[in-house]
C-alpha cells in the first residue's frame, strides 16, 4: 500500500509512491512473497494477499521518519514494525531496506541509490498526464544514467502514447547503458523492448529471465508459458503454468490454460484432473465443461467430448448460442454414428432457428459436407445462395466455390467466386469471397494483394504443395496452438504431398474442432475431412527400417 505522507508539505507526496515501489522491487527477490501494490485494504483483500504493509511518513527537521507495520491480512494482527530514517533529497534506500526485510530477510538492491533520481521516479508514480510522467522519469535517468526502471517505463509511456521517434530514442539510450543496470532492470528493459520491436526471441529470453529473478511472480510465469506454448513446446508451457497455478491455486484463467497445455502435451488424464479444479470452483458454470470436452475431443476421446459437450448444454442451454449441441453432434458423428449426431445437430439447428440466425440454411449445408454428404451439402448451399439477404447469398456461394474447387471442377468455383464477390455487402463477406476468387483463380495472381493463407490454398488445389509449405510454415509458426487446427490442417497436406510424411506427422497428433459459429467454419469445412483422410493415409504412418 501507498506511504501515507502526515507533513503538511505536499512537495514531499513524492516519497510515499517511491518507497512503495521500492519496497516491492527489493522483496521481489523472495521466494515465498510476491509483493503486490494496491491502494487500500478492500482492494488488497481481493488480491488474496496473505499479509498487508502499511506505513507513514512526517518531516523531522532536515530527514522523514518513516514508520510501517507488516499485518497479518487476516486478523489485522501485526507481525513487523519498522521505524527508520530517509533523506529529504530523495535517499529512502536505507528506509525501503528495512522495511523489505521485516517482510523477508532475502531482498535484492534497488536500481538506483541517487536520491535526485529516486525523487524523480516517485513523482513520476504520481503522475497522471502522460507528459508531465514522461518529463519527471527523463529527470530520474539525467539524474542518474543507469537507472534501468526509468527507461523501462519511459519506454511503455512512450509507447503508449504513439511517439515512436521517443520510443527509439529511450532504446538506444538504455541499450547503451544496458551492462550498467541490475539483472532486474535489464529483464523489464528488454521486454518493454521486445514489446516495441515485436520480437518473439528477444520477448522470450526476458521472460524467462524475469521468472527466474521474480520466481514467486505468477504472471511471469503465465506470459512465458504463452511464449512456451506459441512456441509449441507443450511441456515447458505445462511446467511454467504449474509454477504459476502453485502461486495462485484458485486462479481459473491458469487452471483452464494449464488443463489445455497437459492436452496438447498428450497428457489427457492431467488435463482432465486439472480442468476438474477449474470446475469445481465454478461448478454453475458451463465452461469447465466445455474446456473438458475439448480437450477430450482434440485427444480423440470422442464419447467423453460428448458428454461434457452435452452436460454444458444442460447447465446453460444458450450458451454461446448452443455451440455445445453442435460440438456434441461433432463428437457423436466421429463415433461413427451419424444417425445420432444429426438428432443432437436438429437441436441445435432449431435453435439457431428460433433466435433468427440468418446463416442457419448455410450451416445445416456446413454440417452436411463435413459429415461426409457432399452432394446434399451442395444442394442445400445452392439453395441458401438464393437467399434474399445478399450476405448470406454471399457466404453460401464461398462455400461452393470452395467444395467446387475440392473436386476440382476450377470453372464452376471460379463463376462461383465471382458471384459472390458481386453479391457481398458485409466487409467479411467481401474478404472471404475475395479470398475465394484468388483461391479458385476467378482473380489472377498479382492483379491485387492476397494473404499467404490464399496463396497456400490456391497453390495447393494447383499441385504445387512445396509452395504451399513454404507458406504455410510461418504461418502455422505464428498461429497459436488453440486456434491453428486450419493452418495445421493444411500445413500437413503440402508437406505430404511435397514427400514430407514424416514431418506431417507430429501436426495430426491432435483434432482440430471441425465447426463453429464463426464465418472461419467456411475453411474448417474442407480442412476437417482432409485432417481425417491425412490420418488415416501413410503420414500416420510410422516410417520402417529395413533389417
Amino acid at each position: 500500500m501507498p506511504f501515507e505522507n502526515l507533513s503538511a508539505d505536499p512537495a514531499l507526496d513524492w516519497a510515499g509512491p517511491a518507497l512503495a515501489g521500492m519496497v516491492a522491487e527489493q522483496v521481489s527477490a523472495s521466494w515465498r512473497v510476491y509483493p503486490y501494490r494496491t491502494t487500500d485494504m478492500r482492494n488488497a483483500r481481493l488480491t488474496g494477499a496473505a499479509s498487508v504493509v502499511q506505513g507513514y511518513y512526517t518531516r523531522n527537521g532536515d530527514h522523514l521518519d518513516v514508520h510501517a507495520v507488516v499485518s497479518n491480512l487476516d486478523d489485522l494482527r501485526n507481525t513487523a514494525a519498522v521505524a527508520a530514517q530517509a533523506g529529504l533529497r530523495g535517499s529512502l534506500n536505507g528506509a525501503s531496506e528495512s522495511i523489505a526485510r521485516a517482510i523477508d530477510t532475502r531482498t535484492r538492491p534497488f536500481g538506483t541509490q541517487n536520491g535526485e533520481a529516486t525523487k524523480a521516479w516517485g513523482e513520476a508514480l504520481n503522475q497522471r498526464e502522460p507528459a508531465a510522467r514522461a518529463a519527471a522519469l527523463e529527470r530520474a535517468i539525467a539524474a542518474d544514467p543507469n537507472f534501468g526502471e526509468g527507461y523501462a517505463e519511459l519506454c511503455e509511456l512512450y509507447a503508449e502514447t504513439g511517439d515512436n521517434a521517443k520510443v527509439q530514442s529511450v532504446l538506444k539510450r538504455g541499450g547503451e547503458r544496458l551492462s550498467q543496470f541490475t539483472d532486474l532492470e535489464r529483464a523489464r528493459f528488454e521486454l518493454a523492448s521486445s514489446v516495441v520491436r515485436n520480437d518473439r526471441a528477444q520477448r522470450r529470453e526476458a521472460l524467462v529471465a524475469l521468472s527466474r529473478l521474480v520466481s514467486t511472480d505468477a504472471q511471469a510465469s503465465e506470459a512465458l508459458s504463452q511464449s512456451e506454448l506459441n512456441a509449441r513446446n507443450f511441456t515447458a508451457a505445462a511446467d511454467l503454468l504449474k509454477t504459476a497455478v502453485a502461486i495462485e491455486p484458485e486462479n481459473i484463467s491458469l487452471l483452464n490454460q494449464l488443463g489445455y497445455a497437459e492436452a496438447y502435451r498428450g497428457d489427457i488424464d492431467d488435463a482432465r484432473r486439472t480442468l476438474e479444479r477449474y470446475r469445481a470452483l465454478q461448478p454453475s458454470q458451463p465452461n469447465p465443461l466445455d474446456s473438458l470436452g475439448e480437450v477430450h475431443f482434440f485427444s480423440g476421446r470422442f464419447a467423453d467430448a460428448e458428454k461434457y459437450f452435452l452436460e454444458a448444454q444442460k447447465i446453460q442451454p444458450g450458451f454461446l448460442g448452443g455451440v455445445e449441441l453442435l460440438k456434441a453432434a461433432q463428437a457423436r458423428y466421429m463415433q461413427g454414428n451419424t444417425a445420432g449426431a444429426d438428432q443432437l445437430y436438429s437441436q441445435f439447428d432449431s435453435l439457431r432457428r428460433q433466435a433468427g440466425d440468418p446463416l442457419a440454411d448455410v450451416r445445416r449445408a456446413e454440417w452436411l459436407y463435413v459429415s461426409g454428404r457432399r452432394a446434399e451439402a451442395l444442394s442445400a448451399a445452392q439453395a441458401a445462395a438464393r437467399s434474399p439477404n445478399s450476405d448470406v447469398a454471399a457466404y453460401a456461394l464461398c462455400h461452393l466455390a470452395l467444395w467446387t474447387m475440392d473436386s476440382g471442377d476450377r470453372n464452376a468455383a471460379a463463376a462461383f467466386a465471382k458471384q459472390a464477390a458481386q453479391q457481398a455487402r458485409g466487409p467479411s463477406v467481401q474478404r472471404l469471397a475475395a479470398m475465394c476468387g484468388f483461391i479458385s483463380g476467378a482473380v489472377a495472381e498479382g492483379s491485387q494483394p492476397a494473404p499467404d493463407f490464399a496463396r497456400a490454398y490456391a497453390s495447393l488445389f494447383a499441385h504445387d504443395a512445396q509452395r504451399a509449405a513454404a507458406l504455410l510454415k510461418p504461418l502455422y509458426e505464428r498461429t497459436s496452438p488453440t486456434t491453428d487446427g486450419e493452418i495445421r490442417t493444411l500445413y500437413a497436406w503440402a508437406l505430404v504431398d511435397s514427400g514430407h510424411p514424416d514431418q506431417a506427422r507430429p501436426l495430426l497428433e491432435r483434432y482440430p474442432l471441425p465447426l463453429g459459429t464463426s464465418d472461419e467454419a467456411l475453411f474448417m469445412t474442407q480442412a476437417f475431412p482432409r485432417f481425417v483422410a491425412l490420418r488415416g493415409s501413410k503420414a500416420n504412418t510410422p516410417a520402417r527400417s529395413a533389417t
